[in-house]
Order: C-alpha cells, then sequence, then structure tokens
C-alpha cells in the first residue's frame, strides 16, 4: 500500500505529461485543419530554424546535476544553482543569437514573418531550456509533486492558447508558432517558482567544482544533446531542402500525432534516471532496463493507431494531400519512433557510468548515417529515400547504444 503511494506522484506526473504533449499535438495537428499544406509546411520549417538553435543551447543540465550530486558528492542545492546558471546563460545567447538571425534571413524564412515576430517566439522557446536543473533537483529531494503542478500549468496554458486560437478571425504563422510557446514557457516559470528550499540545512563542506570540470562534462555530451533534441528541427530542414511544404507538412504532422507517446516516454526517460542511477547492482541495471524498453513499447503501440486515423481524416479533408501517401509517410514516421525512444535505457546507462565517448560516437555516427543517405535527395527527390535515411539513423544509434550498455552491464556482473 505505501509503495502505491508512493509513486502516485511518477503516475500522475506520466499522465500530465502525455496529458500537456498531447495538447501540444491537437494544438499543432488542429492548426493544419486551419490553414493550407503549404502554410502549415512554411510555418513548420521556421519553427524547425528556431528550435535548431534552442536544441544547440540546451545543455544536459538534468544530467549534470546527477552527475554533481552522485560522482562528485556536491550538495543537491549547489549542483542545481551550478546547472540553473548554465541554463540561464544559455537561455540568453539562444536568444541573442535567434534575434540576430530573424533580422538577417526573416525574409527567408517566412514571406510574412517580421522580425520581432520571430525575436518573440525565440525568447518563449528559449525559455525552454530553464528546466532540467530544476527537474534534477525536484526528484532529488522528493519533491515530483511539483512538477506535476508545472505539467498542471502547462495544461492550463495549453487551454488558454487553443481558446485565443480559435477566437482569432485568421491564423498568422508567426503568430500561431507564438502561442504554441507559450505552454513551455509557463512550465519552466513554474518549475522555477517552486524550486526554493528542499536541501538539507547541514551539509559536508566540500569544494566547489571547478569550471572547467563542469564545461567538460557538458561539452562531452553535447553533440549528443544536440542530435536528441535537434532532432526534429534537423530532418525538418533536409525535407524542406528537397520537398515542396506540402510534403514538409505531411511529415510534421505524422511527427507530431507521436507527441503523447513522445512524452510518455521522456517521463519515463527521466524517471528511469533517478532508477537505474540507484540500482544496487548490474542485474538490478539490466532488469529495469528492460521494464523501461517495455514500457516504451507499449506507449508507441497505442499511439500508432491514433496516428493513422489523423492521417486518413486529413487526407480527406485536403484535396491536395494523397491519402495513400500520407499513411505512408505516417508509417514510416513510427518505424523510425520505435529505435528512438527505445534508445533510453541503454542511454541513461551509458550516461550514468559517464562513458560519453561511447555515447557521442552513437550520435555523431548516427548524424552522419542520416545526412549521407540523405545526400541524393538533392538529385533525386524522394520523401522514401529520406524516412529509409532516418530510420538508418534511429536504428544505428539504438543498437551502437544498447552494444555500449551491455558492455557496462558484463563488467558489472563479472565483478
Amino acid at each position: 500500500m505505501l509503495r502505491r503511494l508512493q509513486q502516485l506522484p511518477q503516475r500522475a506526473e506520466s499522465l500530465l505529461a502525455i496529458v500537456s504533449f498531447g495538447a501540444s499535438s491537437l494544438y499543432w495537428l488542429a492548426l493544419a485543419f486551419a490553414m493550407s499544406a503549404a502554410q502549415y509546411g512554411s510555418m513548420m520549417t521556421l519553427q524547425a530554424a528556431v528550435l535548431l538553435v534552442v536544441a544547440i543551447f540546451t545543455f544536459r543540465t538534468h544530467d549534470l546535476v546527477y552527475y554533481l550530486t552522485a560522482t562528485q558528492q556536491q550538495p543537491v542545492g549547489r549542483s542545481w544553482r551550478i546547472g540553473l546558471g548554465v541554463e540561464a546563460g544559455a537561455a540568453a545567447a539562444c536568444s541573442l543569437v535567434c534575434a540576430l538571425g530573424a533580422w538577417l534571413f526573416a525574409g527567408r524564412l517566412s514571406a510574412d514573418a517580421r522580425p520581432e515576430q520571430i525575436v518573440a517566439f525565440a525568447v518563449l522557446a528559449s525559455l525552454s531550456v530553464l528546466q532540467g536543473a530544476t527537474v534534477a533537483k525536484l526528484r532529488q529531494t522528493h519533491r515530483s509533486r511539483h512538477i506535476v503542478v508545472a505539467e498542471a500549468g502547462a495544461i492550463a496554458a495549453w487551454a488558454g492558447v487553443a481558446v485565443t486560437a480559435f477566437l482569432l478571425p485568421d491564423h498568422p504563422a508567426t503568430l500561431m508558432l507564438i502561442l504554441g510557446a507559450i505552454p513551455q514557457a509557463v512550465r519552466s516559470i513554474a518549475l522555477l517558482a517552486q524550486s526554493a528550499g528542499g536541501e538539507n540545512s547541514v551539509v559536508e563542506e566540500r569544494a566547489r567544482p571547478g569550471a572547467m570540470q563542469i564545461a567538460r562534462y557538458l561539452a562531452g555530451g553535447q553533440m549528443i544533446n544536440v542530435v536528441k533534441n535537434g532532432a526534429t528541427s534537423i530532418e525538418t530542414m533536409i525535407v524542406a531542402a528537397f520537398a515542396a511544404p506540402g510534403v514538409v507538412a505531411m511529415y510534421r504532422l505524422a511527427k507530431s500525432t507521436l507527441g503523447a507517446a513522445s512524452a510518455a516516454a521522456n517521463v519515463a526517460f527521466q524517471q528511469g534516471f533517478a532508477s537505474i542511477a540507484k540500482a544496487v547492482d548490474a542485474e538490478h541495471k539490466l532488469r529495469l532496463w528492460r521494464q523501461l524498453n517495455r514500457r516504451t513499447v507499449r506507449l508507441c503501440l497505442v499511439a500508432y493507431p491514433f496516428s493513422a486515423a489523423f492521417a486518413l481524416i486529413y487526407g480527406l479533408q485536403k484535396p491536395e494531400i494523397s491519402v495513400a501517401v500520407f499513411e505512408l509517410i505516417t508509417l514510416g514516421v513510427f518505424a523510425a519512433f520505435l529505435p528512438s525512444v527505445l534508445l533510453q535505457g541503454p542511454f541513461v546507462i551509458v550516461s550514468i557510468e559517464g562513458q560519453h565517448g561511447a555515447a557521442n560516437r552513437a550520435f555523431l555516427l548516427s548524424l552522419v548515417v542520416l545526412l549521407a543517405v540523405s545526400a541524393p535527395l538533392f538529385a533525386i527527390p524522394s520523401i522514401w529515400l529520406f524516412l529509409v535515411a532516418v530510420l538508418a539513423a534511429t536504428l544505428t544509434r539504438y543498437l551502437l547504444l544498447a552494444q555500449a550498455a551491455r558492455r557496462i552491464i558484463a563488467a558489472g556482473q563479472g565483478a
């Protein structure tokens, strides 16, 4: 009974994360019916450009807090403040880069996008950087209920955004992007507002880790972070380079239909990180890895029928869209989605052991595979070849990470 009560915050967080990301997906999916496929594809291209910059400035501060507390024996409060400082600097730099890009390239990104609107969207989007360290602190101090409150705030923001968008007489792309960035900004602010306290008043005094030590840790995993967080934006930019906006729209809509499953998998990853970090031996880690795999596969299988149903409805509503083509694109996106969520378990194991080299090689090689297989697209444009490239990249990443994690597990069992 006590165990079930202890699991309630985790279950509530998972449920609300699914609802929040489901609301996000529904917002973008509903907009697709209010805009032409070409307009929607152009909007997604602009979003991808900004979110790719956000991904570059999103550091692994969530993992950094665990690294400092578990490996360097730093107090939770100090570890959180270090992570939050990194996030604040990254958010400011991200906003400045996007502002510069908006003034230089606004006309190329979207014909009706004004620079100041792009900047507003970028600033809101950059606030999502301010989450990882605080989430880690709240988990470390057993205050997951505050994460639940932040998720509830994001859901309420999505409701307000949906009502606002519905009441507008038209749906200009940049304004829709600004509205769509508000809920994640609300989540970040809600997390920060609840982050104070929860630390031990008396802690063993330890030397503060050096700036170079922290920089090496973050730099060691940054290739991972950019590829992991910026995957959709990178893929969107590649599709937009060779395909018409309508094809970009179909690809992004197919990805959006998997938003709830992706959110639940991300929560499972964060919870799995905490559980595997506390595992007492290699056997326990292996068991938790298998449990995480089963959980994420079930989430994916539940999501696919919704994706297929949306492709059918959208294709029937939009005469410029082929239902058969959209269904096949959706199936291809789902096939590539499976290995991308299954790598969560091995990534946790590799990350906790500090083997950034193995993880970096996996993510870097997967990016090389994506670009190499996509290269012929500029001579022979084909969405099918691109889907093969995405599947090959995600499979490469998963297989290499799983191999590295199995070596770690085997070494632990033999010790």
